[in-house]
């Protein structure tokens, strides 16, 4: 008899949404879980569907990306979410949904950053905020 797994973590999200990418790795830690739960408040919340860009890197992926920090929040556990684009979507709509999802996550988060597809959140224990929106209308 074969046994089927749940996948999710929330009603929204699932583990795999948040492995490291080249080796599957995830820290299972409170803060880890604190931050599942935060970002499925989020997304019930503002009722439009998220992908994970980015959740867990180990050291060898996160040296791997151009333009990641050394001491990267990632490291421990950071997400890089961004609102899902509907087919025949207005870019502005698109660009509405990010806003909202940075509004979001500025009040709960104590890293935030801004992109112009994405939104980055962790629980690094001070404020932090940072803008590298490269199209700011």
């Amino acid at each position: 008899m074969m046994v089927q797994l749940n996948r999710k973590i929330t009603d929204n999200f699932e583990w795999d949404d948040f492995k490291c990418p080249c080796c599957g790795t995830l820290l299972l830690t409170p803060r880890f879980y604190k931050h599942i739960e935060i970002l499925q408040g989020i997304r019930e919340r503002l009722g439009f569907p998220m992908n994970v860009n980015s959740g867990h890197r180990c050291p060898f992926h996160n040296s791997s990306l151009p333009d990641s920090a050394p001491h990267s929040e990632h490291l421990i556990f950071a997400t890089d979410i961004a609102p899902v684009f509907i087919s025949g979507e207005d870019a502005a709509v698109f660009e509405a949904k990010v806003h909202t999802l940075w509004l979001a996550f500025d009040t709960v988060f104590d890293g935030v950053g801004r992109y112009d597809t994405f939104v980055h959140g962790d629980l690094r224990g001070h404020r932090s905020r940072w803008d590298y929106r490269k199209f700011v209308t």
